[in-house]
């Protein structure tokens, strides 16, 4: 079976195609390879990012993973376009129009300046007023 499973990654099978075809999971196929010496390609990963990748779901995304494809493309904030720091405890986000799937229609910004943007900071605020009124 070593063999087998040598000449089948050889020839250019996957470990998971290779436990498919062995009714074998993928880590017990990866594991004989190693027990044995069978050298392994470089992962795939990193080859097939973005529209390459045969899961991409273009805009049909939702609001989180608009935001890892963000951070992905455009990287971590670490400056706030607004105010100009760099010493805030935490960077984000803000998106501008609400198009969260447009990459470029982000701004960095630190939390202070995210929650003014997004009229958070108003509604606490309020929030805070109408308590201390009923009391």
């Amino acid at each position: 079976m070593i063999e087998l499973i040598r000449d089948l990654y050889y020839v250019g099978f996957s470990q998971r195609e290779i436990a498919e075809r062995l009714n074998r999971s993928q880590n017990g196929i990866s594991l004989l390879m190693r027990r044995h010496g069978i050298n392994t390609r470089p992962s795939d990963s990193g080859r097939n990012n973005g529209q390459d990748h045969p899961n991409w779901k273009g805009n049909d995304i939702g609001y989180g993973r608009a935001h890892v494809r963000l951070v992905l493309e455009r990287g971590a904030p670490s400056k706030c376009e607004v105010c100009g720091t760099t010493k805030s405890k935490r960077f984000e986000w803000a998106n501008m129009t609400k198009n969260y799937t447009n990459v470029n229609d982000y701004k960095r910004m630190c939390a202070t300046c995210h929650k003014r943007h997004d009229g958070t900071d108003k509604n606490i605020v309020a929030h805070n007023l109408t308590r201390s009124k009923s009391k």
